[in-house]
């Protein structure tokens, strides 16, 4: 948490006011969230057996009349379970219905694509795209109160209700 937190630090000097208080949010999202997500998936960290990590692509696609163009793109994650080969995706917004998402995705072209992606960079025709879903806090940071109290608001909403915050699907 604390390399995440300096890093968004370090990118401060260089922004704008509003952007300084978009990293300042960013922070104390971070300090709110991580620590409860990374707990609550520590065997990404220690069992799985990542392949890709935010990889990226160029894979040259042919149009119907045949130019070429460069289709662009970066893979979150990939990983070997049971011998085979899946993706990892990450999906962070405020308002999420699963199962909606879920559904949705099964004829999403990112997700086609990122599998024709990893088959053209040499990895197996994947078994499964794991989505990872977080859902970043609603809360508001009050004008009256600190960071410290607004990141301690967060951190209680998010240890009462993790699975709404933190979810994943397998999409075979």
């Amino acid at each position: 948490v604390s390399k995440v937190v300096k890093e968004i630090e370090e990118r401060t000097d260089s922004v704008s006011d509003e952007g300084f208080d978009l990293l300042e949010y960013n922070r104390l999202m971070a300090e709110a969230q991580l620590p409860t997500y990374f707990s609550r998936y520590k065997k990404d960290f220690t069992e799985r057996e990542w392949v890709i990590l935010e990889t990226e692509f160029s894979i040259p696609i042919k149009t119907r009349d045949g130019v070429i163009i460069p289709y662009r793109g970066k893979i979150d994650a990939g990983y070997k379970q049971d011998g085979h080969f899946n993706l990892f995706e990450t999906k962070t917004k405020s308002m999420i219905d699963i199962d909606s998402l879920v559904d949705q995705l099964r004829f999403d072209f990112q997700t086609t694509a990122y599998v024709y992606a990893a088959l053209k960079m040499g990895y197996p025709l994947a078994r499964r795209v794991l989505y990872n879903v977080i859902r970043r806090p609603g809360l508001r940071k009050k004008k009256t109160k600190t960071g410290g109290a607004f990141i301690e608001r967060v951190r209680q909403d998010i240890k009462v209700r993790k699975e709404f915050y933190f979810m994943r699907r397998i999409l075979s």
